[in-house]
């Protein structure tokens, strides 16, 4: 580099002068990369919070998640419970229709409809007991004790007793 002397010569800047000057700009490159390393120091910190701070939603999730796990396996023995209890259920209504067809009993909604006899009839004497039987078939004693006139009467019209 040149530079004008106080003569009006210009001559050649000095080593120091460029020593100085390269020392500036080492000076200023340094500060960049100081400055430079605080801002990525000050980025580490803030990314490590959210690092520790996503760990620990990581944990409350997986927590949550065991949680539910546990819960739905709870869910599945009770369902398996029910079921089996379903098929116990079921094999002793099956025995009991067996039971039913077997000895022709009469179902619910059978007992319900009262035969040749009005609802009135029926509920004459609460303290009585109630006998049921199918239509067609010997009822013997009906449903307050009393046999059945026409059932006795046809068995007198074929000569049985």
């Amino acid at each position: 580099m040149q530079a004008m002397n106080g003569n009006g010569k210009t001559a050649e800047l000095g080593d120091d002068e460029r020593t100085r000057r390269m020392v500036e700009e080492g000076l200023h490159a340094v500060a960049r990369v100081q400055q430079e390393r605080d801002d990525c120091g000050l980025r580490l910190g803030q990314t490590q919070d959210q690092l520790r701070g996503a760990e620990t939603e990581l944990a409350a999730l997986n927590l949550a998640y065991q949680r539910l796990l546990t819960e739905i396996e709870d869910y599945r023995r009770e369902r398996d419970r029910a079921v089996a209890r379903r098929a116990e259920v079921e094999a002793i209504f099956n025995a009991a229709l067996q039971v039913m067809l077997k000895y022709q009993t009469p179902t619910v909604a059978e007992e319900s409809t009262p035969q040749k006899e009005t609802a009135a009839e029926v509920a004459t004497d609460p303290e009585e007991p109630l006998m049921f039987s199918l239509p067609g078939k010997d009822r013997g004693p009906h449903k307050h004790g009393r046999e059945e006139q026409g059932d006795r009467d046809r068995l007198d019209e074929r000569g049985h007793s």
